[in-house]
């Protein structure tokens, strides 16, 4: 059996109310800037094509992503630096503590963006907490599966994973890895 336990990110160790808000503030800014009232009510599901669509409008043709990357992480950062007692899941951080005084090693594999996750990590205490940080590559869109099978192909086993989407439940399944739902 591993030692490794894996957790997801937004939705599990924090509120998905910081995704949500953040992509919210991030359509509505972009709104405001192309003067078109339409936009501020995208980034739901298709939000990676909402955003490629919407920087192209505003005439940012090479490296969008990076832009609408650095835009979105300083608004998801500054929600999660002023309301962090509101949207992190304490219960969460409980359980990180006890699994890591138990001698656990702790896996964080999330497809939120390096330049989002490591901020997050110090905002909340969390460095050093876990072993291992797998998330997204910069300017790529990924998915779960891809990223939990990187970390089988590098590090063996999990005992099991937890988060918080059918898509984590899904890339579990497809990988024979036990999920544990917040």
């Amino acid at each position: 059996m591993s030692d490794y336990i894996g957790f997801d990110f937004d939705g599990t160790i924090v509120s998905r109310q910081v995704v949500e808000a953040a992509s919210a503030a991030w359509f509505e800014h972009m709104s405001e800037a192309l003067d078109d009232p339409s936009v501020a009510k995208l980034g739901g599901e298709d939000w990676y094509d909402d955003t490629k669509n919407v920087m192209a409008r505003a005439g940012v043709k090479k490296d969008f992503l990076k832009e609408a990357r650095v835009s979105y992480a300083t608004i998801y950062l500054e929600i999660l630096s002023h309301h962090t007692n509101d949207v992190v899941n304490k219960d969460m951080m409980k359980a990180l503590a006890q699994l890591k005084k138990s001698g656990k090693k702790l896996a964080l594999i999330s497809t939120t963006a390096g330049s989002i996750i490591e901020p997050s990590l110090a905002i909340l205490g969390l460095n050093g907490m876990f072993d291992v940080v797998l998330v997204s590559v910069e300017n790529e869109r990924m998915v779960k599966k891809d990223l939990l099978d990187e970390f089988l192909k590098k590090h063996g086993e999990l005992e099991y994973y937890v988060g918080d989407e059918e898509q984590d439940k899904q890339a579990c399944s497809a990988l024979k890895i036990e999920f544990r739902k917040v």
